[in-house]
């Protein structure tokens, strides 16, 4: 009873729930059988484990300990032992017969002293995916997704309290799997601990895959991030996360209204990028409207009432002809409403569980740049734009930026994306 207070800082009756968690193995498959809880305390051997202090955030991460799912639960589907990323001579967990493609998956509580407020944390994990009901093995997800769908990829989360926050999402593009290992896809993101989150039981949870799918799991860690790990920001710099392509994968880039899939394109990457650097985004394929274009969740907590914003941006154009080929061609910078209009940057504010709250947008944004025109064909060229925030945006509790104003038929190269306060 005293390892329990001193982990949760609970009293009588939560310990005993704590005490009193059954959980029971299926001998024949390795099955976790809980209560019908989603989110269950952790087990006495659980509690004991984490009293010492050495153990990691993530207990059994590379699911190497008997039976291998020792310390994992299931949310609303069967969890199964399988072959890891390494073959026949690792494990991995499967999470099966999902029944809720937002909330089927696999989960494990997170000991409290393990996070501290104001640290940057970074969660890896890697993934296969099947859809036995359609008889496919190594599913491929499309990675630009980003909120559900019948493509949607697994995601990492995790619950806070009772609310559930996405922290690490599907690296793209899908092409660029594992090497030597087909089929096999990495999961990465990074997130700061507030105050508030650290005063709450956290779980870290796998789940969102479309429905019908499998999930496959492995290789899930959590641990302290660098200063420089791509996504690391706050709001006193560039709070654009892998702005430049530096990570060599679209990671934190979605489309809007999803992607090849859904009529939107896809995201390549492309080499060399602006003034010969490493990499840059390509966003080319069958798009159907002009507001299908790139798009990242920024922190809404930056955005206090009447702060200005620089958003800058190097961009190329081109066309997509009949047969698909890719020809860089020119493009008008005066009007971002008009025909053939070079892509622009635009920003939505909104709250998802406030009814009472306006949403709010501040529309494709001029390019403060349109006195420079696009004349240079398959020359790199500039995106600037400069915008106040409003109250209606600053009470908001999601805020995305995204290119807009592209044509279908069109396509963008996309590089150093830097969005920065200016007071």
């Amino acid at each position: 009873y005293k390892i329990a207070q001193d982990i949760f800082n609970s009293q009588g009756e939560q310990m005993q729930k704590t005490v009193n968690i059954v959980q029971q193995w299926d001998n024949t498959n390795n099955n976790a059988v809980t209560t019908d809880n989603d989110f269950k305390y952790p087990s006495m051997q659980e509690i004991l484990a984490f009293s010492e202090i050495d153990k990691p955030c993530i207990l059994n991460g590379e699911f190497d300990e008997r039976p291998p799912s020792l310390n994992w639960y299931s949310v609303l589907a069967d969890l199964s032992v399988t072959d890891g990323v390494s073959g026949k001579f690792s494990r991995a967990i499967k999470a099966e017969r999902r029944e809720n493609a937002k909330r089927s998956g696999i989960w494990q509580n997170i000991r409290p002293d393990c996070l501290q407020p104001h640290q940057w944390y970074e969660v890896t994990a890697d993934y296969y995916l099947d859809k036995p009901s359609k008889g496919i093995t190594n599913f491929r997800c499309d990675t630009t997704i980003m909120e559900g769908g019948r493509f949607a990829c697994p995601a990492i989360g995790l619950r806070v309290g009772s609310q559930l926050k996405d922290i690490g999402w599907s690296v793209g593009p899908q092409s660029d799997a594992i090497p030597n290992k087909p089929g096999w896809h990495k999961m990465y993101g990074v997130f700061k601990i507030t105050e508030e989150m650290a005063s709450e039981q956290i779980s870290i949870y796998v789940a969102k895959a479309a429905e019908g799918v499998d999930i496959i799991l492995d290789n899930i860690s959590l641990q302290p991030a660098e200063p420089h790990a791509v996504g690391v920001r706050d709001c006193t710099t560039n709070i654009i996360a892998n702005g430049n392509a530096e990570a060599g994968d679209h990671r934190y880039w979605f489309i809007r209204g999803g992607g090849e899939s859904e009529g939107g394109g896809e995201i390549q990457i492309v080499h060399p990028g602006y003034n010969k650097g490493d990499y840059a985004f390509k966003h080319t394929g069958q798009r159907l409207d002009r507001w299908r274009g790139m798009i990242q969740a920024l922190d809404s907590t930056c955005f206090e009432v009447n702060t200005v914003w620089k958003i800058t941006a190097k961009f190329r154009y081109f066309q997509i002809t009949e047969d698909g080929t890719e020809v860089y061609v020119t493009c008008t910078k005066e009007n971002q409403l008009e025909h053939n209009s070079c892509p622009v940057f635009e920003i939505e504010f909104y709250s998802l569980n406030n009814a009472s709250s306006q949403a709010s947008s501040t529309g494709p944004l001029p390019n403060d740049t349109f006195m420079t025109p696009v004349d240079d064909v398959g020359e790199w060229h500039d995106i600037e734009h400069v915008f106040s925030v409003n109250y209606e945006m600053s009470i908001q509790e999601e805020v995305k930026i995204q290119i807009t104003s592209v044509d279908p038929g069109f396509g963008y190269e996309l590089d150093n994306v830097q969005m920065v306060r200016l007071n």
